[in-house]
C-alpha cells in the first residue's frame, strides 16, 4: 500500500506538502496541490483513518440516529446521507433506535464511544436521551423539530395543501384520511392543513390517525 513518503517521492515534494495536501490544509500552492492528488490515486493511496484521528482529533466520521428501518421512508433517507458523506470522505455510522427512546439512548452513547464528529437524528418522541445532554458535537435533526437544534424538514402545511387541491381536482366530494400520529409534528401540521383546505361540500368519511 503506497504512502505519504511513496507520494512525495514520486511527485519531488516534501512529506509536509503531501500531508498538507491530503489534510486539505490551505498552505499548498494548486499546481502542488493537483500533482500529489493525481499521483495519490494513481497509487491507490488510502489514508490511515486512525492516524489521523489522533493527529486531528477528528474521526471523519459521523453519526446517523433514525426511528424504524423497516419504514420505507428511512432507508431510502439512510442511502442519501451516505451516498453524500461518502463523497465528502466521510463514514456513517447507523443507528436504528426501533422506535423506542432508550434504543436511542444506547445509540448516543455508542456514537460518542466511537467519537463521530457530529449527529444526524431523526427523533423518536419529545424526551431527549441522556447522552444527548452532554454531547459536545453538532447535531442536526431531520424532520421532527425540537427546540435548540436545527433541524432539516418538509413543508408539512405546503403538502397537506398540495394533497387537498390533488383531491379537489379529481372531483372528490368524501375522502378517507390516513393522517399517521398526531404526536409528530410533521403528521400533525400536513393532517390540519388538508382539512382546512377543504371547502364544506367535501365530507372526510373517515379518518385514521
Amino acid at each position: 500500500m503506497a504512502t505519504v513518503k511513496d507520494i512525495a517521492a514520486a511527485v519531488g515534494v516534501s512529506v509536509a506538502t503531501v500531508s498538507n495536501v491530503l489534510n486539505d490544509r490551505p498552505n499548498v500552492g494548486r499546481v502542488n496541490r493537483q500533482k500529489v492528488l493525481r499521483v495519490a490515486k494513481q497509487l491507490g493511496y488510502r489514508p490511515n483513518r486512525a492516524a489521523q484521528a489522533m493527529r486531528t482529533g477528528r474521526t471523519r466520521a459521523i453519526g446517523l440516529v433514525l426511528p424504524d428501518l423497516t419504514n420505507p421512508f428511512f432507508p431510502e433517507l439512510a442511502q442519501a446521507v451516505e451516498n453524500t458523506a461518502r463523497s465528502l470522505g466521510l463514514v456513517v455510522c447507523l443507528i436504528d433506535s426501533q422506535g423506542r427512546v432508550d434504543g436511542e439512548a444506547d445509540g448516543f452513547a455508542l456514537l460518542m464511544q466511537h467519537a463521530v464528529d457530529g449527529i444526524i437524528w431523526c427523533p423518536v418522541g419529545p424526551r431527549l436521551p441522556a447522552p444527548l445532554k452532554t454531547l459536545a458535537r453538532p447535531v442536526v435533526l431531520i424532520d421532527r423539530p425540537r427546540p435548540g437544534f436545527a433541524v432539516v424538514h418538509s413543508n408539512y402545511v405546503m403538502g397537506g395543501r398540495l394533497l387537498a387541491k390533488h383531491a379537489l381536482r379529481m372531483g372528490h366530494t368524501r375522502v378517507g384520511l390516513l393522517s399517521g400520529p398526531q404526536n409528530l409534528e410533521s403528521a400533525r401540521q400536513r393532517r390540519d392543513a388538508f382539512v382546512n383546505a377543504f371547502p364544506r361540500s367535501v365530507e372526510i368519511a373517515w379518518e385514521v390517525k
